[in-house]
């Protein structure tokens, strides 16, 4: 990477808290937050990691954004400060010159879901479901540039569990082209029955309580989070330092990762060639760790490879 990029703020919600302090004391505890209730409505037997419901409802959005992804995206922007940092950003910069990416999945397609469930008498979507904002993918990315009044450049990337780890990476390309001066790098997504009869059909979705890397694991356990980051070129508020990043695709399967984890060993090296770094440099490593069988055997074989 020819320059630094630098995080000046971040923040996490999760089923394991709300908020970093809460998310470190879940972790010094071996807290995970999945719980063995179930989705509403659904009849899929599994652990799930739900955001706080209370906490949700008392994020209070107009008709246009009402969506439980954009509750929780706002939910998570209000933690640790992060949400007064974002403005300063645009007052700091402009409106223009400020930048959203989003990664995720789901989107809005839950709110779509309930519009679906509670169709008119004539087949048609009620008053309460109009919402042409909410059903498009790019729904949770056009209500915080909306919130923020960001006026920049505003796109979602939704590549499965790979989207908020690619948001860095355009983000990164964005600042290196002065297209921006920051950007608001975030990732939210929330449980609903796509999910988890999508990943229920793909017997990924374990009935216990997920055990990545275990020799007896059985399989996933789907959660929900959002988590926000700004990214910009200025050093001295920084508190992190995207050093390099790393994409492949490997072309093999749309859902099974390469046998011999090509695509996972390609986008690592390429991040560790932007980084400047060996192997021996790194500390530790995030790893997918879905808990199920190929794709734990697949990680650990790229690591090993490296």
């Amino acid at each position: 990477m020819s320059s630094n990029c630098f995080i000046s703020s971040y923040t996490l919600t999760c089923s394991a808290g709300i908020g970093l302090a809460a998310i470190r004391d879940s972790v010094r505890n071996n807290l995970s937050g999945l719980s063995d209730k179930g989705w509403p409505d659904s009849n899929v037997e599994t652990w799930l990691g739900m955001v706080d419901q209370d906490s949700l409802n008392r994020i209070e959005l107009t008709q246009k954004w009402l969506s439980r992804n954009n509750q929780l995206a706002l939910l998570a922007m209000t933690q640790d400060n992060f949400l007064t940092a974002a403005r300063d950003q645009v007052s700091r910069f402009g409106p223009q010159r400020v930048g959203v990416i989003l990664g995720t999945s789901t989107s809005s397609i839950g709110r779509t879901e309930e519009a679906y469930c509670h169709l008119s008498d004539t087949d048609e979507f009620t008053a309460e479901y109009i919402q042409p904002e909410i059903n498009t993918p790019h729904s949770t990315g056009a209500f915080i540039a909306n919130h923020l009044g960001i006026t920049g450049p505003a796109i979602t990337i939704s590549t499965a569990c790979s989207s908020s780890a690619k948001a860095f990476a355009s983000g990164a390309r964005w600042l290196e082209a002065g297209l921006v001066d920051s950007v608001i790098i975030g990732g939210v997504d929330t449980l609903c029955l796509s999910v988890i009869y999508g990943f229920n059909s793909l017997q990924l979705v374990s009935s216990e309580a997920c055990k990545p890397f275990d020799q007896h694991r059985t399989g996933i356990s789907l959660g929900e989070a959002g988590g926000f980051a700004i990214l910009n070129k200025d050093s001295k508020n920084a508190q992190a330092i995207l050093l390099g990043y790393g994409e492949s695709t490997d072309a093999w399967h749309m859902s099974t990762p390469h046998p011999e984890g090509l695509g996972a060993k390609l986008s690592m090296q390429q991040a560790l060639d932007r980084a400047a770094c060996e192997t021996y440099d790194i500390d530790y490593i995030n790893l997918h760790g879905t808990g199920t069988r190929a794709n734990d055997d697949i990680e650990g074989l790229a690591c090993k490879m490296l």
